[in-house]
């Protein structure tokens, strides 16, 4: 309806709104997408840290939060904010919980960046779907509206452990690394602790 074609851009989708389309039992949004800007080279990571797939390819997937160190491999990671540095790190332990690197981190400044031109306002949009004559049609009955409430307060639930990044790296069949996004998320059930609702609008509209 508005012209919007997928793209992984760093800034808003429409206008200065990010636009999350949901449909039933999808209980997760992604905030954003960013690598870590600090002592971070995918090759490095994938090469030390993937782990090796049925189809004999390394492959990292990860979902971490700041209070429990999530196992791949051989070693364990997490996350924690660092007020006096400025910086969000990856934690990564080996099996008997030694700390190995607290180096790789994203700077407090490139996540505000990617705060304030990606999701300072946010529109979630509920949808329908069925498919009709081997085609896929859509019913959008519900949206909600919402303004980032602040830094502290996104710094805040990523330390209770409310705001998870999920790593999700494999490799082409050509052997080049793919970086799907590595992705900060909330449940939807907290997306209220992290943003005030602005607005809300209903529309009876039908496939």
């Amino acid at each position: 309806m508005i012209g919007k074609k997928n793209d992984n851009l760093p800034i808003a989708d429409f206008l200065d709104i990010e636009i999350k389309v949901k449909k039933k039992n999808t209980y997760t949004v992604c905030l954003f997408s960013i690598n870590p800007d600090i002592n971070f080279l995918i090759k490095d990571f994938y090469d030390k840290y993937g782990i090796v797939d049925k189809k004999n390819f390394k492959t990292i997937y990860l979902n971490i939060n700041s209070l429990s160190k999530i196992n791949l491999g051989n070693f364990l990671f997490s996350v924690k904010t660092d007020k006096t540095n400025q910086q969000i790190r990856l934690l990564i332990y080996d099996y008997d919980n030694n700390l190995i690197s607290n180096n790789i981190a994203w700077s407090f400044d490139i996540i505000k960046e990617r705060i304030n031109l990606k999701i300072d306002k946010l529109a979630i949009v509920y949808a329908e779907s069925k498919m009709k004559q081997f085609a896929y049609y859509f019913r959008y009955y519900y949206i909600k509206f919402y303004k980032f409430k602040s830094f502290d307060q996104f710094l805040k639930l990523v330390d209770e452990g409310l705001i998870h990044v999920s790593f999700n790296i494999s490799v082409q069949k050509n052997g080049n690394i793919y970086n799907h996004g590595i992705c900060f998320y909330i449940s939807l059930y907290n997306i209220g602790k992290l943003y005030d609702i602005i607005e809300i609008k209903k529309t009876n509209s039908r496939c």
